[in-house]
């Protein structure tokens, strides 16, 4: 006969699920994001310093309207979608998100909600009568289960379906590898600016459009006057835009004559600098609360000295919108989530071939650097197009750089190649000469 459990143990087990549940719990530290001390040391200054920006203050960004964060829903490609799903869509209510402790109980919830703001759209467009209504031109990467990863379709009012038109967060940092599998966070794998080159040939309206939106996020009236800009026809604009291969955009503070890559997210966590030059510090998550409200449009109002490329607060066509600290907080939860497996590496020395003293042992070693690992599943693009890891690997690269070099020295004088002392030491004063290459000093674009 079984005997029933004593008082002990069933107080035993009370303390027990309550130190679980009590272990479980989440208390999060939401940071004042957009504070005037923190927001004055963001950034590296310019080389030009009377040139670095100057953005909203405190008061006048708290003083805009949160931004509402709809729910929204996967976007198939054409004929992929299952039966009767764009119709079920229809018939859905919309669903606003609340970013707050008492909706949101732990850290996962948390990074589900940021993963929604990741997804969201500022400015979503009607969909097409049947589903997605593709650019015309675009041809975006679809998974294996038929779904355009970069798109979602969101429900604002019953009965109307709107997509998110290419402004989303995951509009630029989502990648579809081979095997078909959606990466969030990783680097886009198509080209978006020949579309705009094709549209700029076309239509004189759509080039007035775009030459003025270039403007607004490219101008640098200090280093090229309004002038001298506007001289460039727009068959030379077209052949910059033609040129912009998958993963490179002309982002706000870069140009059409300086277009950068587009960063993976996958590891932002590891990074202490933001930005192909350095210029936004990371020292903690406020900090990529802040890169984040800058990267909406808040730069696009920032004052550069006498210039102001835009006079309203309007990130990207949304007047007057902000997203609150706890929007902000769970989004950047979710992008320090975006973990890579780190590459491991092995540094042997090893005796040259055919290399051997009267003695018998080795007299000279040579470097093999072995890659017992890969990096996460973004694999390298075409050598014609920009790298897309983060600095962690910065070292990795530049020792993958030297590679030929040492296997050359060793081919061409086995047993001659000079020490690994000497040899390491080389690759190190080469990686500090490429590191300093590789800052933009000139002043080029108003991020540097």
């Amino acid at each position: 006969m079984t005997q029933p459990p004593s008082m002990f143990s069933v107080l035993g087990l009370a303390l027990f699920a309550a130190g679980t549940l009590h272990a479980q719990e989440f208390r999060p530290e939401i940071p004042h994001a957009w504070n005037d001390r923190d927001v004055a040391k963001l950034e590296v200054p310019l080389v030009q310093r009377d040139r670095s920006p100057r953005y909203l203050t405190a008061e006048q960004y708290y003083e805009l309207k949160v931004r509402t964060i709809y729910r929204s829903y996967p976007v198939y490609a054409p004929g992929r979608a299952p039966a009767g799903y764009f119709e079920s869509l229809k018939a859905k209510e919309p669903e606003v998100l609340i970013f707050d402790a008492l909706a949101l109980h732990s850290k996962e919830d948390w990074i589900r909600a940021g993963e929604a703001i990741f997804d969201d759209s500022p400015f979503p467009i009607r969909a097409g009568p049947d589903g997605y209504r593709m650019p015309p031109g675009l041809s975006l990467p679809i998974t294996k289960d038929g779904i355009i990863p970069s798109e979602r379709f969101v429900i604002r009012q019953k009965g109307l379906v709107e997509q998110s038109n290419g402004t989303s967060c995951a509009a630029c940092h989502t990648r579809v590898l081979p095997d078909g599998t959606a990466v969030k966070g990783g680097q886009i794998d198509f080209a978006v600016y020949p579309v705009i080159a094709g549209s700029l040939r076309a239509s004189p309206e759509a080039a007035r459009e775009t030459r003025e939106f270039d403007w607004i996020t490219s101008g640098a009236p200090w280093l090229m006057p309004r002038e001298e800009v506007d001289k460039l026809t727009n068959e030379e604009l077209a052949r910059r835009y033609d040129a912009m291969i998958a993963g490179v955009l002309e982002r706000q503070g870069t140009s059409s004559a300086f277009p950068v890559r587009v960063p993976s997210l996958v590891g932002v966590a590891d990074i202490k600098y933001f930005d192909a030059t350095g210029l936004v510090r990371h020292r903690s998550i406020g900090d990529l609360m802040r890169y984040d409200i800058v990267n909406t449009g808040m730069d696009l109002t920032a004052h550069f000295g006498d210039f102001q490329p835009r006079s309203t607060a309007r990130p990207f066509g949304v007047d007057g919108t902000r997203f609150s600290d706890e929007q902000l907080y769970a989004l950047a939860l979710y992008l320090y989530s975006l973990k890579r497996r780190r590459i491991q590496t092995r540094l042997m020395i090893a005796p040259a071939a055919g290399n051997r003293s009267s003695s018998g042992k080795g007299a000279r070693g040579v470097i093999h650097l072995r890659c017992t690992r890969t990096t996460s599943s973004l694999p390298l693009r075409a050598s014609r197009s920009p790298r897309t890891y983060a600095r962690p690997t910065t070292l990795w690269m530049f020792l993958w750089a030297q590679i030929p070099d040492l296997r050359r020295e060793r081919d061409v004088a086995r047993g001659s190649i000079r020490c690994h002392r000497c040899v390491a030491f080389g690759i190190a004063v080469r990686s500090v000469i490429a590191a300093r290459r590789h800052r933009w000093t000139s002043g080029s674009t108003r991020r540097d």
